[in-house]
């Protein structure tokens, strides 16, 4: 007899073994020290508004620029440019942002010169055709993981900056 209780517990338990392993990979990877400092910026620490309206700008500016380095890209046509592979980076750009920020779709679309069911469309896009179906995009894929690495890495810096200046 089917019980949906059981089946949706049994689902939990896997999904979390499944992020017990993911974690472990990821701190052997990194050390706990820098897990610790991405997980302190994604859950987010109460900061002065002006000094985290600063770093969201700088933070953007950084994705923007690596984006076009990793994508071999120009960076002053990334914003502009209706070309597939612009419109790709700039996907990426908001993926990255979205995960790593929790920005909003229009704040997002705000730094890129673009309406807010822009940077949604390709959002659910990049999730649903980019990432949900990796094997399809390799190369795009592999962009997409060295863009989100340097902007973790970014973001793992500027904490580590900070905390020496206090």
């Amino acid at each position: 007899m089917y019980d949906p209780l059981i089946t949706n517990e049994r689902r939990l338990v896997r999904e979390y073994a499944e992020f017990s392993r993911n974690l472990d990979k990821v701190v052997s990877k990194l050390g706990i020290s820098k897990v610790n400092a991405i997980l302190k910026q994604i859950v987010g620490s109460p900061v002065c508004e002006v000094r985290e309206r600063q770093r969201n700008t700088a933070l953007t500016s950084f994705t923007k620029s690596l984006c076009a380095k990793v994508f071999s890209l120009e960076e002053d046509r990334l914003l502009s440019s209706n070309v597939p592979e612009y419109r790709e980076a700039r996907m990426a750009c908001y993926l990255v942002l979205r995960k790593l920020t929790h920005h909003s779709y229009e704040k997002i679309g705000e730094d890129f010169c673009r309406n807010k069911r822009h940077v949604m469309y390709y959002c659910i896009r990049g999730e649903e055709d980019y990432l949900a179906i990796p094997q399809f995009r390799k190369l795009w894929i592999d962009k997409y993981r060295r863009l989100e690495s340097g902007v973790i890495n970014y973001l793992i810096e500027s904490e580590e900056d900070a905390k020496r200046r206090k």
